[in-house]
């Protein structure tokens, strides 16, 4: 009976050290799963950085373009308004000079 205890507690330890090894099992695999998880949320959040300085330059961009066009637009109403006085300046020298024709 000493034979069957000792056997009884042979194949126990042998269960025992069974699921030993497949809970270092697991947890290796949890350990890789998590380190994995861990590698791609890094990679998303490079990936993040990249867009939003990618977006900081397109908004750079757009800022320079706004103001080029926005200088742009004051070179032309200063044009225009350069224009109009020139029309209004020939007009009051036509008048002028028809004023003096007719007198």
């Amino acid at each position: 009976n000493g034979v069957a205890d000792a056997q009884d507690r042979a194949r126990g330890a042998e269960d025992a050290a069974r699921d030993g090894a497949q809970d270092i099992d697991r947890a290796r695999q949890n350990k890789a799963d998590k380190e994995r998880d861990l590698q791609n949320e890094k990679e998303r959040e490079r990936q993040a950085q990249q867009r939003a300085a990618e977006s900081g330059r397109e908004m750079d961009d757009a800022n320079r373009r706004a103001a080029v066009a926005q200088q742009a637009a004051d070179q032309a109403e200063a044009a225009e308004k350069r224009a109009l006085d020139a029309l209004q300046n020939a007009q009051r020298e036509k008048e002028k000079q028809q004023a003096i024709a007719d007198q």
